[in-house]
């Protein structure tokens, strides 16, 4: 199977490392990838003989609200000094925030929600994104965030596909 500019295995693999791409505070870290849940020891002990800095976990669009065990892969990594990354989709902001609430202040903790957008390039020229609020009778926030989609579509803020091509399955 190719993967991207790569060969791949057919079966996914549980693991694979490289070094994080993507601009979050990891970047440039040895990562370890975390496919699924797995087991937290099966976790620490892989990123232990890799030598990895930080862990991704929910790598390869993983995530899933009806898995079990996300936070019991990420408080033994974070307990090691490992920076700990969870990319999950924006519809499941609250149910990872709930399970993660004793972690989700910790310095080496690192949400990263996913908000998938097909073919952006054909997106309207106006496009405009909203960091909003639960409603104008429900407020939690000093206001409302938007922005356009232009301004976040630069060289600055893009990762391209073949930067993944170093990432090799454990």
């Amino acid at each position: 199977m190719t993967r991207l500019t790569h060969e791949w295995p057919e079966k996914e693999p549980n693991f694979f490392t490289g070094i994080e791409i993507e601009n979050t505070l990891a970047k440039g870290l040895k990562t370890l990838f975390v496919i699924g849940v797995q087991d937290p020891i099966d976790v620490i002990n892989t990123a232990s003989a890799q030598n990895v800095a930080h862990i991704y976990l929910g790598a390869n669009h993983s995530y899933s609200r009806f898995s079990t065990g996300w936070y019991d892969m990420t408080k033994p990594c974070l307990d090691k000094n490992l920076a700990v990354s969870i990319n999950f989709y924006e519809s499941d902001l609250s149910m990872v925030k709930e399970e993660m609430k004793e972690l989700w202040t910790h310095k080496l903790f690192i949400p990263q929600m996913s908000i998938p957008i097909p073919n952006i390039n054909t997106e309207n020229t106006n496009f405009n994104i909203k960091i909003d609020d639960m409603s104008i009778t429900r407020q939690t926030n000093e206001g409302v965030w938007c922005f356009d989609l232009k301004d976040v579509l630069t060289t600055d803020n893009l990762t391209t596909w073949d930067q993944f091509a170093n990432d090799k399955p454990i």
